[in-house]
């Protein structure tokens, strides 16, 4: 991404991979645990004298515990709730996930799902020259398929 003033390009990049176990306390709700990795590199490049060219990374991985909820029954639609929190008291505040989808069953082993993601992350860490902090609320629509073997 380019700016005009100053001038500048900023190329940022993030990764995020969550893994989680579940255990089945009901046909319509699970109990997850696992963990959320975050991965986030930006470049800054000042075009301007005497110019500027930063490059940064930071990763860390969070512990989190949720819930899956699902619509009971079999039903031709369906809704879903993912809902995660956790963090760590060493650096990271919090971070949450909560993921309500709809979908519709297609074929018996084929569904098309929608949705809304929220996911937001608050991480700090250093002091001074040194600190950093990422407070990012991310948000979007999500669609996809779902096979059921």
């Amino acid at each position: 991404m380019d700016t005009s003033t100053p001038p500048a390009r900023v190329d940022p990049c993030l990764g995020i991979l969550t893994v989680e176990g579940l255990r089945r306390v009901a046909s319509w709700a699970d109990v997850t645990f696992g963990a959320r990795g975050n991965h986030l590199k930006a470049r800054i490049r000042l075009d301007v004298p005497p110019g500027l060219d930063v490059e940064r990374t930071r990763e860390w991985v969070d512990p989190v515990v949720g819930v899956i909820l699902r619509t009971p029954g079999k039903h031709k639609w369906h809704g879903t709730l993912v809902a995660d929190i956790g963090g760590t008291d060493a650096n990271t505040d919090m971070t949450w996930q909560v993921f309500p989808s709809v979908g519709f069953d297609a074929t018996k082993l084929m569904s098309v799902e929608f949705g809304w993601r929220f996911l937001d992350t608050k991480y700090r860490t250093g002091a001074g020259a040194d600190a950093f902090e990422y407070d990012t609320l991310l948000q979007g629509p999500v669609a996809g398929l779902a096979f059921t073997f």
